[in-house]
């Protein structure tokens, strides 16, 4: 009789592969070489301010349907100036459940996800505000629910770091910001205040099984041991 390792749920779960858990919009809506994110008149916000060096920050809400494993936040990011070359040096996150919790930063390692598109102006196409995406790996269980993800950057630049909204920016959007540690308000585009902004970022991770499931794929493998026998 042929001797069959039992393969336990738990090494089941961890093997999964990691994907997106949450993505809160597009970085960008022109597709090309290169893709550009285009301010669209009479909008005029490019970025918002989310520079560690004034105590600024930008948040926008988003929804657990399940428990996660989150392995990678993903931001995305400019500092003008910046052609093609990634100028950031770190960023601060804060994960919390209402824009009435205090600021408590957790300072992310951060590393390069890649150049994402260019931020351009309605008539303009420099290339001076290159979007890149900023991966921050981390280890965090959360469970079914509504959370609020804060965020600042540092970069080497005297301009920003600048966050740039989900376009096209068509209003309806929940993030908000704060300013020298300030509360976090909502955030608006300057040329027209109906212009509610929402940003982009993804989580990446991976679905946690509820116990029931954990007990199911358990029995399942034990089963399908005892069938190779």
């Amino acid at each position: 009789m042929k001797k069959v390792a039992f393969v336990s749920s738990f090494a089941l779960v961890a093997a999964a592969q990691a994907a997106v858990l949450f993505d809160n919009g597009p970085v960008y809506d022109v597709a090309g070489s290169p893709n550009l994110s285009r301010l669209i008149s009479p909008n005029t916000t490019l970025g918002a301010g989310a520079q560690i060096s004034a105590n600024n920050a930008v948040a926008d809400n988003f929804t657990a349907s399940s428990s996660w494993n989150v392995t990678k936040l993903t931001f995305y990011m400019y500092q003008t100036g910046a052609a093609s070359t990634f100028t950031f040096t770190g960023l601060n996150y804060q994960i919390c459940t209402s824009n009435s919790d205090a600021i408590s930063w957790t300072a992310g390692s951060i590393s390069n996800g890649g150049l994402v598109a260019y931020r351009v102006g309605s008539v303009t196409t420099d290339r001076t505000r290159a979007i890149f995406a900023i991966d921050v790996a981390v280890n965090l269980n959360i469970g079914p629910g509504n959370y609020i993800l804060r965020w600042q950057a540092a970069g080497t630049l005297a301009s920003g770091p600048w966050q740039p909204p989900v376009v096209p920016t068509n209003g309806g959007g929940n993030a908000t910001q704060s300013l020298a540690g300030g509360a976090f308000n909502p955030l608006v585009d300057g040329g027209t205040a109906a212009a509610a902004l929402e940003l982009p970022f993804t989580i990446s991770g991976t679905e946690i099984p509820a116990p029931g499931a954990l007990a199911l794929m358990g029995t399942g493998a034990l089963i399908a041991a005892r069938r190779r026998r």
